[in-house]
């Protein structure tokens, strides 16, 4: 990474969060609280969906959209809505299949067309 990485974890409240969230470039999460936070500062975001259905669990207004992108498996079982008691065969310790599919270069992908989208990083001072 060319820039020194900060670890917030657990230090921060929610106006806090929010506020670093809003500031940020790009926002990469899976399906949890601070994405809904991204899409509600309007902070362009790439989010990995598993077992949910991001047609009723995305939070941007009016669903995903070129500057809120799903990053999904498109799998014959997804999304079964099963979070709270998901099948057998997701139980395992290597988790479901509908997050093991989502790769890397999935999400890379999402993200790089999201920046192009938006305009790409914004202008930081120089060093």
């Amino acid at each position: 990474m060319p820039e020194r990485i900060v670890d917030l974890t657990g230090r921060l409240g929610v106006r806090e969060t929010m506020a670093v969230i809003g500031a940020l470039d790009l926002f990469l999460s899976p399906d949890t609280g601070p994405m809904h936070m991204a899409c509600a500062t309007d902070t362009p975001s790439v989010s990995v969906f598993g077992p949910s259905d991001p047609q009723r669990f995305f939070s941007a207004a009016g669903g995903p959209s070129a500057r809120h992108v799903v990053a999904r498996a498109d799998l014959w079982c997804a999304p079964c809505n099963l979070i709270r008691k998901p099948p057998t065969e997701c139980c395992g310790p290597e988790g479901p299949e509908c997050l093991r599919a989502v790769g890397v270069e999935q999400v890379l992908q999402a993200a790089r067309g999201v920046l192009a989208e938006v305009g790409g990083f914004a202008p930081r001072p120089a060093a």
